[in-house]
């Protein structure tokens, strides 16, 4: 089985295609000095990582650590295992909610029940491997390798999704203000996430937006069967403090035009227990 979402091939935009973005990402990041009260950005230097691959799965409930379930691409000897700190392949399992939301004033909290999970595969670009072997590493580079060493430097993740066509999209007053305001803008994952690693090929990265607040579950809800329309960034990045950590650098950014959720192959891991993935 090869990745379920095509790679886009030249200009053309049929279907739900995905397109490695990751040395023209259009995503600002902190800069210092003193980025506490000067408040600079700029654009971000190359990514670390590059996306080799995006599968969308629909499933009957969510599922963690997706990897044990999936063969990751083969690679060349010399590019396996970790290199100072940091495994070959990044993976992001993004599980988000089929249903809507109960309102939370009279509803049942439910955290679970059937959805999808958008699963991206990152792999370590030969720049990023040979900064690692030489020890040559940038301040977002070390903050990376803190990020996946240190449990207790996980609640910087943080992620961003830029719309491109919203002037053409058929939105409501409601969803129309939300996407304006949040546009571009880097949200904190935590504490909705969970973090998975063999300690030799992957760090699995899995989001879980079945447990974000009620206003995100519900714009998600809205926004679901315009998915088919819509053209967007995402990146993700660690988020720097100091001085000493910034400026801040992108780890991947992908570009997706139509993603279309409901056409996905549903995934039943007592059926196919391993996938194996290709590039």
């Amino acid at each position: 089985m090869h990745f379920s979402m095509a790679r886009q091939a030249g200009d053309s935009v049929r279907g739900s295609l995905w397109q490695c973005c990751s040395e023209r990402t259009v995503f600002r990041v902190r800069s210092g000095p003193d980025y506490k009260r000067n408040g600079f950005k700029e654009p971000s230097a190359e990514t670390f990582y590059d996306c080799v691959g995006v599968d969308v799965f629909r499933l009957q409930k969510k599922h963690l650590h997706l990897c044990q379930y999936i063969k990751l691409p083969d690679i060349p000897e010399a590019e396996r295992g970790v290199v100072n700190g940091l495994p070959p392949f990044i993976v992001i399992n993004c599980m988000l909610p089929g249903y809507d939301p109960p309102n939370p004033l009279w509803g049942t909290a439910v955290s679970d029940g059937p959805g999808y999970s958008v699963v991206v595969y990152l792999r370590m670009k030969p720049e990023t491997r040979a900064a690692l072997q030489a020890g040559e590493l940038s301040p977002a580079l070390d903050l990376l390798k803190r990020f996946v060493e240190n449990p207790d430097e996980r609640v910087r993740f943080k992620a961003m999704v830029n719309v491109l066509n919203t002037p053409e999209l058929d939105l409501g007053f409601a969803l129309r203000k939300l996407m304006t305001e949040y546009n571009m803008k880097p949200i904190l994952t935590r504490p909705q996430h969970q973090f998975f690693t063999d300690n030799r090929t992957y760090f699995e990265i899995d989001l879980d937006v079945h447990l974000f607040g009620y206003l995100a579950r519900k714009g998600f809800s809205m926004l679901k069967p315009l998915l088919p329309t819509v053209i967007f960034d995402v990146g993700c990045t660690i988020e720097g403090w100091t001085d000493e950590e910034l400026p801040e650098t992108i780890l991947s950014c992908i570009h997706l035009h139509h993603l279309s959720l409901d056409d996905a192959p549903e995934l039943d891991f007592a059926v196919a227990p391993l996938v194996a993935q290709q590039q």
